[in-house]
């Protein structure tokens, strides 16, 4: 994508239909710069000796290892035996200094208590991670080719996460880099398979009572409204695109809300659901969502259920080309999953397991609830109010709940997700417990 025309986004209004507006307009370019840059994919998965070839044993480039869900995914693809090898990319202020990196990736497994010392697997080699730099994504250009001829799967997971950035702030700061992985995995035979994790804020706003696992609709306004969840849309589009229309193996997972894992309990306090428990339990309040039923889903059977989906769709037949006789509309629409819990809870249960476990609190309107975290600013919820404002949203003055999003292809395709517990007091014991440890205490009785 030319570099002047990105640039053309930072003067947007980012409200209103000019965020549509925008939308639409990035979506475009990326599609039209993708046209350009990729012949159609003549083959794919064939026994030709290649990158890409189905072996039993896969090479994958994993981004966002740092974080929570990227953890337990380089947990679980280093005792895979189906995996042999992990090119890790891990951000650092020093490219040259492999031995910081690693210590990022066991600085990450320390806190979340996993095991250290498999980051010493001689499965992983890191790499620095700087995805907007040009042409070789930072690395000499032997590395960039060794990467991209050894590399069966990339799975990307690493991705932002600030309610307040503008679509523009992702198109320049997380797209871009995206477009430099699609470059990367591109082979006009066998392809690299191309992963994504996406979020089902992304099509929150669908206004179906479930989401199919489909690819997205031409419509920006399924995505909730902010800059994350349309930069999320933005990039099911563009794979969407090339799945259809240049036999490109992209795949999406969209992701739901993560909790903790299920054996130590270690989940993020700093996220909106834990910060809306501290915060209301200081308050005594807790929003009523009427009747939203949530789909939480411990981070250990996401990673795990992802992790099944990329071993098992790398043996996905594709078209050996685009004809008239093959055309898009022919094309299954088997590369999207559903990462959220099937089994789904209502927002008053999710109050009882609070109550149960002792917290108490007042169930308000969403409207009070936001009103009264505005005049105390210095209590921790304050600090994702857009989110919850934004949220609130999706749940309309009706009482209709936000969707629930349908599991079923992906049960299919990863059992273990039909596994995953349903948010409960255990878990919550788990969760309090971890939080202690760390000081963020919450009031109970």
């Amino acid at each position: 994508m030319p570099r002047e025309k990105f640039h053309q986004y930072r003067n947007l209004r980012t409200n209103g239909n000019n965020v549509v507006a925008s939308v639409y307009s990035i979506i475009n370019d990326y599609i039209q710069q993708a046209d350009s840059d990729f012949p159609v994919i003549k083959k794919h998965a064939s026994n030709t000796g290649t990158a890409n070839n189905q072996v039993e044993q896969q090479t994958i480039l994993l981004t966002g290892a740092t974080g929570s869900l990227g953890a337990f995914m380089l947990r679980d693809m280093i005792r895979s035996s189906r995996v042999k090898k992990i090119y890790c990319l891990v951000r650092h202020n020093n490219h040259n200094d492999l031995d910081g990196m690693k210590q990022r990736l066991a600085t990450s497994f320390r806190g979340r208590l996993l095991s250290e010392s498999l980051i010493n697997s001689p499965k992983i080699q890191v790499l620095p991670m700087s995805l907007n730099e040009e042409p070789y994504l930072g690395w000499d250009q032997d590395t960039y080719h060794q990467v991209k001829n050894e590399v069966t799967i990339i799975q990307h997971c690493a991705w932002s996460m600030n309610v307040r950035e503008s679509v523009e702030h992702y198109e320049r700061d997380m797209i871009r880099g995206l477009y430099n992985l699609v470059k990367l995995a591109y082979h006009e035979t066998n392809p690299t398979h191309l992963h994504f994790i996406s979020s089902n804020s992304a099509t929150a706003a669908w206004g179906a009572p479930s989401i199919p696992e489909i690819p997205v609709p031409h419509d920006p306004t399924i995505a909730m409204p902010m800059g994350y969840a349309y930069s999320k849309y933005i990039v099911e589009r563009l794979f969407d695109y090339l799945a259809k229309n240049k036999n490109f193996p992209c795949f999406v997972e969209r992701v739901g809300q993560v909790l903790g894992d299920t054996e130590n309990g270690v989940w993020n306090p700093n996220q909106p659901y834990p910060l809306m428990m501290l915060g209301g339990s200081l308050i005594h309040m807790i929003p009523d969502l009427m009747t939203m039923h949530v789909q939480w889903l411990p981070v250990d059977f996401a990673s795990a259920s992802i992790l099944d989906i990329m071993l098992k769709t790398i043996n996905t037949k594709r078209s050996t080309s685009i004809s008239a006789s093959n055309s898009p509309s022919d094309i299954d629409n088997s590369n999207v999953f559903h990462i959220l819990n099937p089994k789904s809870v209502s927002w008053n249960t999710i109050l009882e397991v609070l109550r149960n476990y002792g917290i108490q609190f007042e169930v308000v309107s969403p409207q009070r609830f936001v009103e009264e975290l505005d005049k105390h600013p210095e209590n921790p919820a304050y600090r994702v109010k857009s989110f919850f404002e934004a949220r609130y949203k999706a749940v309309d003055s009706d009482g209709k709940s936000m969707p629930v999003w349908e599991t079923k292809k992906t049960v299919q395709v990863a059992p273990v997700l039909a596994k995953a517990p349903s948010f409960n007091t255990d878990l919550l014991k788990k969760y309090i417990e971890y939080w202690h440890t760390i000081g963020f205490a919450i009031p109970i009785v």
